[in-house]
């Protein structure tokens, strides 16, 4: 994780949530938010390896959060 990633996810952590890296977890996951203002979190890549019925929803600030060109 580089230095800003670590910031940002220091809060969540003291609170007592697991923080983990979606390429851990993306085939287990029921439901997939983004939120981070960032291009392309969830990609084709990512996709590929989610569970039949996944949902997978955009609250962050632009519409390129996830790759859904490729």
């Amino acid at each position: 994780m580089q230095a800003a990633e670590l910031r940002l996810l220091l809060p969540e952590s003291m609170d007592g949530f697991r923080v983990v890296k979606l390429n851990e977890v993306i085939r287990n996951v029921d439901i997939v938010i983004t939120a981070t203002g960032n291009k392309n979190v969830v990609t084709r890549e990512h996709m590929d390896k989610m569970k039949n019925g996944c949902v997978v929803c955009n609250m962050g600030h632009s519409n390129t959060e996830i790759d859904v060109v490729s």
